[in-house]
């Protein structure tokens, strides 16, 4: 189910990103995004109604972590924050 606040791909489902490609845009360490993770969730974040650290929302896909592209996240690259690929 689609988050209504998350950016979508052509089909209209929810773009979920992987640790990596959210340390690259935050500019930070993928081990720093999953140290929060583990944080959110022994404090129960990450949740859309109530954000992780970094304003985070994240979600397990079966075995694999995906964080929801949201346009405050997705906007630092648009800003120019970081250097695209």
């Amino acid at each position: 189910m689609p988050h209504k606040e998350g950016m979508t791909n052509g089909n209209g489902k929810s773009l979920w990103l992987k640790d990596d490609e959210v340390a690259r845009i935050l500019r930070l360490n993928p081990g720093t995004i999953r140290n929060w993770r583990m944080h959110d969730a022994r404090e129960g974040r990450g949740a859309p109604d109530n954000p992780g650290r970094g304003g985070l929302i994240w979600r397990r896909f079966g075995r694999a972590v995906r964080y929801l592209a949201t346009p405050q996240l997705l906007g630092q690259v648009e800003a120019g924050d970081v250097e695209r690929r």
